[in-house]
């Protein structure tokens, strides 16, 4: 099971979720490049595209890792 860690930062209520999956941390990394990728060419329909699928599968992710399910893809 992948490493799921929560922690109140010094100076506030800020919290930091470690996500070590190194999947999860791939296919973030390349869609934080897609959207970048899609601002630059200003392609506004497929940034918006871009981050709401970014969005979806992160949220999706962290539920699924609090509610006991580790980091692992739902399918």
């Amino acid at each position: 099971m992948t490493d799921f860690s929560a922690r109140t930062m010094p100076g506030g209520p800020t919290l930091l979720l470690e996500l070590l999956n190194p999947d999860y941390r791939t296919r973030s990394q390349s869609e934080h490049r897609d959207l970048l990728a899609a601002c630059r060419r200003r392609d506004g329909k497929k940034a918006v595209s871009v981050l709401r699928q970014h969005l979806r599968e992160g949220s999706d992710t962290l539920v699924n890792a609090t509610e006991g399910g580790g980091l692992g893809r739902k399918s």
